[in-house]
């Protein structure tokens, strides 16, 4: 988030990473990440994770202000808090909007959070949010030109950092910034109408006051991934705790791993056609991606 969080502690602004955890592909000998995630299925990750290689980019790959990830079945999309990039599998630029909120700045919005494609319209949506916290919305983009379409949905929430489509129940799913008990469902076929809520079961003495600083979201196969700020929610040893598996069905959540990441603040997170995991992140001075391939056990 563009803003500082009332808990966060204060650090330099500049630095935007990705992490990119592939779910297949060759493991090499380096730094392991734990899951506790198990089973085969891209929902189910399972085993942990070795790092594979570091991509740079420029700060202004993200607008320099670093938000979310999404993708199609043949490209990725980023956004910023006033901003959408558009790239191919390797990263490499197609598309850039350098205001995607000017149609709509009038209405106060000025914010966009972790974007989602809609596999079934073809278009991508984004939560965008406005100073007072009061009537944020999911406005509705062209992946062809990233341009507005100009259609919006106002949500029934105070924030709205991000938002994901379930391909196979039609529903998108969201949830407030802080003290996340609960996550939002609204029929993505019938102009966002408010659906139902799952309230989330957290293993007993964690997360008492829910989840925080909740950044970005996925869903695959029943299960929705949840990036958090690694500084606000840890375990009961004190060890931090950032990416939450969340079962769309008993609300049962698991901490399904640590991406340890050091000094930076987790933003959005997808899972792309070639089975790899991304999240974008925000630090100092360059943009960078983290590539990550999964162990089995």
């Amino acid at each position: 988030r563009d803003s500082p969080h009332p808990h966060m502690p204060t650090a330099p602004l500049g630095w935007s990473c990705f992490l990119l955890v592939v779910v297949g592909g060759l493991a090499l000998p380096v730094q392991r990440l734990h899951s506790n995630i198990s089973g085969d299925s891209i929902g189910e990750p399972a085993g942990s994770w070795q790092f594979v290689r570091r991509h740079d980019e420029l700060p202004s790959f993200f607008g320099f202000s670093t938000q979310g990830v999404a993708n199609d079945a043949d490209n990725l999309y980023f956004s910023g808090k006033n901003f959408l990039r558009k790239t191919n599998m390797d990263l490499k630029t197609l598309l850039v909007n350098h205001n995607p909120l000017a149609n709509i700045s009038t209405d106060g919005y000025n914010h966009i959070g972790d974007v989602d494609f809609d596999e079934k319209s073809g278009h991508l949506f984004a939560p965008v949010e406005e100073p007072s916290y009061s009537r944020p919305a999911i406005v509705v983009y062209d992946t062809e030109t990233l341009a507005f379409t100009g259609v919006y949905h106002v949500l029934p929430q105070k924030h709205c950092p991000w938002v994901a489509v379930d391909v196979e129940s039609r529903l998108a799913w969201s949830s407030e910034f802080d003290n996340v008990t609960q996550v939002f469902s609204y029929a993505a076929d019938n102009e966002f109408s408010p659906n139902s809520s799952v309230g989330l079961q957290f293993p007993p003495g964690m997360h008492t006051q829910g989840l925080m600083a909740v950044q970005g979201g996925v869903v695959r196969n029943g299960t929705l991934f949840l990036s958090t700020d690694v500084n606000f929610n840890v375990d009961p040893t004190g060890k931090p705790a950032d990416v939450f598996a969340v079962d769309l069905e008993t609300g049962n959540v698991t901490e399904a791993w640590q991406a340890e990441i050091k000094k930076a603040e987790m933003e959005g997170i997808t899972i792309d056609s070639r089975n790899r995991l991304l999240i974008t992140c925000n630090e100092l001075v360059v943009d960078f991606v983290y590539e990550y391939a999964r162990v089995q056990n």
